[in-house]
């Protein structure tokens, strides 16, 4: 997997997260939403989810290398992508498989239908309550 891929993958799907969160307070809170919803605090978050992706994927930057192909004619120098010795680690591997589920899909996906859950149900139950005030019909 590209090191640039994972940084995008991980830096959307965090970015979701992090809408779905302040639609989860601007429905649940909306009093409290126009202090705790501002612009300053989505560009912290944003700066903060696009770091932790950085170096959640930084293992992946030194996993591989340009490695140097014999020709024939020295006039041409051919490069091949290899991989390090860092690949064929225990750690590593548990990094990149259980690291990358958890991160990229347990957790988004458990978060997501929590929060998008909540917000569904309180606004059932806000169009309910209106529905119930006397005038309104």
């Amino acid at each position: 997997m590209s090191s640039s891929f994972l940084l995008g993958q991980i830096t959307s799907t965090y970015l979701t997260i992090a809408i779905t969160l302040e639609r989860f307070v601007a429905v649940h809170w909306p009093l409290k939403a126009r202090t705790m919803c501002t612009i300053q605090t989505a560009r912290i978050t944003t700066v903060l989810i696009f770091v932790f992706s950085v170096l959640y994927g930084t293992p992946i930057y030194f996993s591989v290398y340009a490695a140097k192909v014999p020709t024939p004619s020295e006039m041409k120098q051919k490069y091949k992508i290899a991989v390090t010795a860092l690949v064929n680690t225990y750690e590593y591997q548990i990094y990149y498989y259980w690291g990358f589920f958890i991160c990229s899909f347990l957790i988004p996906l458990i978060t997501l239908i929590i929060f998008n859950t909540a917000i569904y149900i309180r606004v059932l139950y806000s169009r309910n309550i209106i529905y119930l005030l006397p005038g309104l019909e």
